[in-house]
Order: structure tokens, then sequence, then C-alpha cells
């Protein structure tokens, strides 16, 4: 005689068999931002570079350092992809800025944008009331720079306590920012500077 044959109906927790109306199969969710499994937060670098005029014309407390010696957006350092997706939102926790000027030592002031901005200045001109776009002004920051281990450059930085928080625009990622010298100095012929976010984003 043949053994019966014995089956099985899996059920869920309220006794419902699964597969029918009542307790449809479960199915996996399509990639989005719900980050399943994620524990942790997403960190971004990113970093944004000038070079200055071929001149040495001193610097004032209070001047901008610009590309260009003409007014406007070509005085802006990109910080590109920030944010994490476009439009996305986080928080710079830090900012670094060096240049390869190894005797520079003194304090520069990050100025941060939403938006493209387009200084009434150029380069060693007066930043104060030069900006009129406050409106996607995120913050600023002061970094003091000295002589670093490396032998071609003079660095710093400066962390935020609360850190900032950014909204980029719709379908954008980067952010902006303007250089302001808070130490009067002479600057080396097409000298460079460098600045680097750290942000901890959405």
């Amino acid at each position: 005689m043949p053994a019966p044959m014995v089956t099985t109906q899996l059920v869920d927790r309220s006794g419902n068999p699964l597969g029918v109306a009542a307790a449809p199969l479960v199915t996996s969710n399509a990639p989005g931002e719900a980050h399943i499994g994620q524990v942790g937060g997403t960190t971004i670098i990113s970093t944004g570079v000038l070079i200055r005029p071929a001149d040495t014309a001193d610097y004032a407390v209070g001047d901008l350092i610009g590309a260009s010696t003409a007014p406007g957006v070509g005085n802006v350092m990109v910080l590109p992809g920030v944010a994490r997706i476009p439009g996305g939102t986080g928080r710079v926790i830090r900012v670094r800025a060096a240049t390869n000027q190894a005797a520079f030592v003194g304090t520069l002031r990050l100025h941060l944008f939403k938006t493209l901005v387009a200084p009434a200045v150029g380069d060693n001109g007066v930043l104060a009331a030069a900006v009129a776009n406050y409106v996607n002004y995120y913050g600023s920051a002061d970094v003091t720079l000295a002589q670093g281990i490396l032998s071609d450059g003079s660095k710093g930085f400066m962390a935020f306590s609360p850190p900032i928080a950014f909204d980029v625009p719709a379908g954008a990622s980067d952010i902006y920012a303007l250089l302001e010298a808070r130490t009067a100095f002479t600057p080396a012929s097409g000298q460079r500077f460098s600045v680097t976010v750290e942000a901890d984003v959405d």
C-alpha cells in the first residue's frame, strides 16, 4: 500500500494561507532612496581649486581672493558633488584650506552659497557688500593656515559646531564658495588655493 502524500500550506501569523488574496506573497522592494539595511551615514569630501592672477598685489583684510581681477562668477570656487543626490541635503562638518605658498601664515574666510553668485568685485576688491545673493548664503568659516609638514604649502582646518546644514537646488549637487583674506599678506604670482569640505549627507 503506497504511503499517503503529505502536503503543507504555509500561513502568516494570522493563520491566512500565503499566496491568496488575504495574504499575498511578499515581494522585494524596487531600488530607491529607502536605504533598506543601511545603518550608517554617508560622508562626502569635495575640493575646489582657485589660482589667483599673475601679480603680487598685496591683500588687505576683507579683500576677495579670486581667479580674475574682473568681477563676476569667474572668482567663485565650485565644490562639486557635495550633495549625495541632486537636490539633496546634508551638513558641512569641517573645512580644510591649503595654499602652495609655504611662507603664508594667516586666516582665510570661506563663504558658502547654495547657488552660483557673481561678486561685484574681482581679485583684491573689497568683498563686503559686493555679493547680493544672501538669500542663498549658508554661512562662513575662518580657517587659520600655518606652515604644514610639506615643504610646498601652508594648510589648516576648521570644524563646525554645530555643523552648517545645506539644501542644494533640485537637479543640482554642487555648492559654491568665495574666499576672503582675513590677514593682510603679499601673495605669490599665480598662487594656488584649495578648499575641501567634509559633509555628512542624507
